[in-house]
């Protein structure tokens, strides 16, 4: 009895064989199973841009007050922790690309912007934005122009304190 359940596995595998070759019938399924598997990853791929969109709409919705919902708070903070750090990095970065450029005197001489005194006639370079009038955001803690009427960073509309 064994024999004969030995010699149909055989049978078949033969017809197997017959049918696709040795190891073609394992390529042919290999890239059967390939190409599912893309097919698979483009689905996730497109689901994941979905609940990215829904995520950014949510959250703006949250920032605009238009959605008021207690089981996000942890998410608007830990999201908002991440837009100040973003907000600080751009800063560092706009720093530094001033910190690259040149200032021109009256007297036309071209110094760095890290000279405070002009190298031809001795006169004190005036730089902008040396004011330091900030205010702080109420709602990120920033610190921003004095002048903004949003906050750079959280987008909130700056509301003064009138004390």
């Amino acid at each position: 009895m064994e024999e004969n359940t030995k010699n149909t596995v055989d049978d078949k595998f033969s017809k197997v064989k017959k049918k696709f070759g040795n190891g073609k019938f394992k390529v042919e399924l290999y890239k059967e199973k390939s190409k599912i598997n893309r097919e698979i990853e483009d689905i996730q791929e497109k689901k994941a841009k979905i609940f990215l969109e829904m995520g950014i709409l949510t959250y703006q919705k949250i920032r605009e007050d238009s959605l008021d919902d207690e089981s996000f708070d942890k998410f608007c903070d830990e999201l908002l922790e991440l837009d100040k750090i973003i907000y600080e990095k751009n800063i560092e970065i706009n720093e530094m690309e001033i910190a690259e450029s040149n200032v021109t005197c009256e007297c036309g001489y071209v110094g760095s912007v890290n000279d405070k005194y002009c190298a031809e006639c001795g006169k004190k370079f005036e730089l902008e934005n040396e004011s330091g009038d900030f205010i702080v955001c109420g709602y990120c803690e920033s610190e921003i122009d004095s002048e903004s009427e949003f906050c750079p960073c959280c987008g909130r509309k700056i509301i003064m304190d009138l004390e």
